[in-house]
């Protein structure tokens, strides 16, 4: 499991624009992403990724409408390559520990998911 230094954003115009769930997926998210920001963008696998623990309180369209806040607010960028959903938290900042990242990165050929 990838270590992560939480920045401050209690200041953030972002952060405080998304609800608290959305917040909290958020704060989720950025434990399982690559050191390039990277995961899977498939609802079925962020819900049983980030919320272990909650497989069964967790509805699929909640978890669909923090990803929605979390990219309207320019936090996330959904994308798709190769017929697999995936995202990349924008800016994430992270020192590096691997070269390559574990996901595709969005570029030109993927596509973006609205």
């Amino acid at each position: 499991m990838p270590n992560r230094m939480l920045r401050d954003w209690t200041a953030s115009d972002k952060i405080n624009g998304l609800s608290v769930h959305a917040e909290r997926f958020f704060v989720r998210l950025i434990m399982k992403v690559d050191d390039y920001g990277c995961f899977y963008g498939d609802s079925r696998l962020l819900k049983a990724s980030l919320f272990p623990l909650l497989i069964d309180t967790i509805r699929e369209a909640d978890l669909l409408r923090w990803m929605a806040e979390c990219q309207k607010t320019e936090l996330i960028v959904l994308y798709e390559v190769s017929n697999k959903k995936y995202l990349q938290i924008i800016d994430f900042r992270q020192r590096l520990d691997r070269a390559k990242s574990k996901f595709p990165l969005p570029d030109n050929e993927s596509v973006p998911i609205v």
